[in-house]
């Protein structure tokens, strides 16, 4: 199966420290499906690209959360980060669907 792959840019509250900088990388890059990560520490981003069959928005936003270091909560960052978890999860059921009913041609056959 192909990577469905994503990439977003988290706003935080506040700049990140070099110690924060450090532990956000090693942690993050350590998840499974993380592909990248871009940091702008002095304006508090972190631009993070994924495979959304491995890991989704929802569950980097809690790594953050767990890090100290939580998304910014105004109210377009609320509106954005509920979309995009919308979509992530329409889009994985919906793949889930399409392969139930349009099964691999090579899955379940017999020789």
């Amino acid at each position: 199966m192909r990577d469905i792959k994503r990439s977003h840019t988290f706003f935080l509250r506040g700049r990140i420290n070099d110690k924060q900088r450090k532990r956000l990388r090693d942690v993050l890059s350590s998840l499974l499906g993380i592909h990248s990560i871009n940091m702008r520490p002095e304006k508090g981003r972190i631009k993070v690209s994924y495979d959304l069959q491995l890991i989704n928005y929802k569950s980097i936003e809690e790594k953050l959360r767990k890090l100290g270091l939580p998304p910014a909560k105004g109210p377009l960052s609320l509106i954005s980060s509920s979309f995009i978890k919308f979509t992530e999860k329409s889009e994985i059921e919906q793949r889930s669907i399409d392969a139930y009913y349009h099964p691999h041609p090579n899955h379940g056959t017999v020789k």
